[in-house]
């Protein structure tokens, strides 16, 4: 009977892989652009560059270059309103990618969470400096 259970192992752990690995192979064949999509039909992210598509997304652009080059640019003590990506603004924040000295908020759309995110990036910095 093991080996009966082995076969079936074997199957189901092959299965898996049939359908796990595409996706996988897909992943990284797009990478550093896993945010874009294009469908096969298009000719996938390739296809779509060709016909003159747009590729990347703000967020796949907005890396440690970007911001080196806009933190450069702002004046000292700038307040930083970063419409939907304030997540992301405070996590670089908090990482060290921004500097403390800029303050990160939304006036127009201030929520309880952004609040609390924006506190969280200030604790952060204010913490990394002693």
């Amino acid at each position: 009977m093991p080996a009966a259970t082995d076969r079936r192992d074997l199957i189901v752990a092959l299965t898996i892989v049939a359908f796990i690995a595409p996706a996988a192979f897909g992943t990284a064949r797009v990478h550093p652009y896993q945010l874009s999509y294009f469908n096969a039909l298009v000719g996938g992210i390739e296809g779509a560059e060709r016909k003159g598509l747009e590729v990347t997304g703000l967020k796949e652009v907005l890396n440690r270059a970007a911001l080196d080059d806009l933190i450069g640019l702002m004046p000292a003590d700038a307040n930083v309103d970063p419409g939907f990506f304030i997540e992301e603004m405070c996590f670089y924040q908090a990482t060290g990618w921004v500097p403390c000295r800029v303050e990160i908020r939304d006036p127009a759309v201030e929520t309880r969470m952004d609040r609390t995110i924006s506190r969280w990036a200030a604790r952060v910095c204010r913490a990394s400096r002693r």
